[in-house]
């Protein structure tokens, strides 16, 4: 155990986040200020600080979808990666969740990094759906992103990722599903 400790998101830790989403996220992936703003009100959000030595060292933020928990983002300061930590934090997850949980990975092919994600995930005992899955980008002049799409815990029966699909572009991507680009995804 690396002794850290999760708590509750408070709003003095916006500023923390809104620059940890700079540092780790490329454009397309990254919501504007006006956007994590939004994200972090949500009803439905489940925001967690994480921190080692009373020092906010990363976060992870959900949204519980009713049938599932869909997991946005997790990411540990650049200094603190490499260490367990990000590890440490999906397993607890785990143990407390009652629901399949989804979340989204770069394609192996998409880069280096990306490749040793996906692989890492896989060594914790995540699954890949094996569906082809763009991501609505976050930015307007930016292009829908393929992903893949990711769960653990329980897995959702194939005949209902469409519905599945359906809801995050929907409800978790409402913000930017009206943007030109994504708007092709509800089509498909």
């Amino acid at each position: 155990m690396k002794k850290l400790k999760i708590r509750n998101y408070d709003d003095k830790d916006f500023l923390r986040i809104e620059n940890l989403m700079l540092e780790s996220f490329p454009i397309a992936e990254r919501p504007s200020k006006k956007q994590l703003q939004y994200l972090l009100s949500r009803e439905n959000a489940i925001i967690s600080i994480i921190e080692k030595n009373n020092e906010k060292i990363g976060f992870l933020i959900s949204y519980d979808m009713r049938d599932f928990i869909f997991t946005d983002y997790l990411t540990i300061v650049p200094n603190m990666r490499n260490k367990g930590y990000g590890r440490e934090i999906l397993k607890k997850a785990m143990t407390f969740l009652d629901k399949p949980l989804i979340f989204e990975c770069e394609t192996p092919s998409f880069s280096e990094m990306a490749k040793r994600r996906y692989s890492f995930y896989l060594k914790l005992g995540f699954f890949d759906y094996g569906i082809n899955y763009k991501m609505p980008s976050l930015d307007i002049e930016e292009k829908p992103i393929s992903m893949r799409l990711m769960g653990g815990n329980s897995r959702i029966e194939d005949e209902q990722l469409d519905d599945l699909i359906r809801t995050l572009y929907t409800k978790v991507y409402s913000h930017v599903i009206d943007f030109p680009q994504n708007q092709l995804l509800l089509e498909n």
